[in-house]
């Protein structure tokens, strides 16, 4: 390893914000990750009994919506 290099790595590993940039902050101030499903949630569909992983408000699946209309 050349010397800029390790000044370099020296440089970086004495701040913070290269590993950590909201170690300073409170826990209920940073940032949250995302979901691993978005923001999808598992419903049963009350008339066929299908379980399925949706966004929609309504827990009635596709298909049986179709032939409700």
């Amino acid at each position: 390893m050349s010397e800029d290099e390790e000044e370099a790595g020296e440089a970086l590993s004495g701040c913070s914000c290269h590993i950590d940039p909201f170690a300073a902050l409170p826990p209920e101030e940073r940032p949250r990750g995302k979901l691993p499903m978005g923001n999808l949630r598992h419903v049963i569909c009350p008339v066929c009994g299908l379980e399925y992983w949706t966004n929609r408000v309504s827990d009635v699946c596709p298909q049986c919506a179709k032939g409700q209309r």
